[in-house]
């Protein structure tokens, strides 16, 4: 029991200091486009991390401008969570 407590206690402040990050963002496998055709557009994203982590699920939101970003309220899109291991999404409105 003291060894199961002691590994908890290592381990904790180990994943709270851990680096996660999303990387490799794309729209229609572009990064950074200028402008898409697409009225649902797919949309792709990395997950890294120093631990073996997984994504549970997924939030995306689209906006017309960035400042609605930061307060997460879309004015375009927003998916709510969604519960999903994928790494792809599909933009279900029409942009």
């Amino acid at each position: 029991m003291k060894h199961q407590i002691l590994y908890i206690l290592i381990l904790f402040p180990c994943l709270l200091f851990a680096q996660s990050k999303i990387s490799k963002l794309e729209c229609e496998y572009m990064v950074n486009p200028t402008g898409i055709d697409m009225e649902h557009p797919r949309l792709m994203w990395k997950y890294e991390g120093d631990t073996p982590l997984k994504q549970k699920s997924y939030r995306i939101l689209v906006a017309s401008v960035k400042e609605k970003l930061s307060s997460k309220k879309a004015d375009i899109w927003n998916s709510r969570f969604i519960k999903s291991e994928d790494q792809l999404a599909i933009i279900q409105v029409k942009i």
